[in-house]
């Protein structure tokens, strides 16, 4: 943090975050917490602060949910994070890997995660599941760890479009979680993906639990 007291160029970057908060909708308690930046001109001297917020600002056209009773699960894809609520209680975060193509899902094989309001429709034993490539070139093992957790992406997008296949599961490529690496599915690690099936195991019906996607 740069200490912003007692100079010309202290009074710049006071006067330079207060109008970024002004433009992006904070306070400027709010801003001067953000990592800052010292920009210099031409000639060396300090020119202008940027503020940069530590994580993406949630898209305000396109909130969560808000619930008061049962199983709820938001998956931010700017932060590569799957919350899990119960009854309006935050239960637990994970990190997850979304698709390689970070837009809002738009055609099929597009390699986006669909964002919208959703639900889930079943909870599957992938461990003796085989991943076929799109076009072929052989059979792959535990790709999809030991859980998929299947979305029910019909109804509910943002765009308007059903969606079919996509899932939280597991994986065997660890490193890539945290990461835009999928064809639109949401991976986490084998013993999240279990500890979140575990605590869903409690629901008497799997489709009650909702699940948002947002950038």
């Amino acid at each position: 943090m740069i200490n912003i007291t007692g100079s010309k160029t202290a009074m710049l970057i006071m006067l330079s975050c207060l109008a970024l908060g002004a433009m992006r909708g904070l306070t400027a308690e709010e801003d001067l917490t953000q990592p800052m930046t010292l920009l210099k001109n031409s000639t060396g001297a300090d020119s202008l602060i940027q503020a940069v917020p530590a994580n993406p600002l949630p898209d305000p056209l396109r909130p969560p949910r808000e619930f008061n009773s049962g199983f709820h699960i938001i998956v931010r894809k700017g932060t590569h994070q799957l919350s899990l609520f119960k009854d309006g209680i935050l239960q637990n975060t994970w990190p997850v890997g979304t698709g390689k193509n970070p837009a809002d899902k738009g055609k099929t094989q597009d390699a986006a995660t669909p964002e919208g309001y959703f639900r889930l429709k079943a909870i599957h034993d992938a461990t003796k599941w085989l991943y076929v490539p799109p076009g072929g070139g052989g059979q792959f093992k535990n790709v999809y760890g030991p859980w998929f957790l299947a979305v029910d992406t019909g109804s509910g997008s943002f765009t308007g479009k059903a969606w079919s296949g996509i899932g939280i599961h597991g994986t065997n490529k660890p490193e890539s979680i945290g990461h835009d690496v999928s064809l639109g599915c949401i991976r986490m690690h084998n013993e999240d993906v279990t500890a979140l099936k575990a605590i869903l195991d409690s629901v008497e019906d799997i489709k009650q639990v909702q699940v948002d996607i947002l950038p």
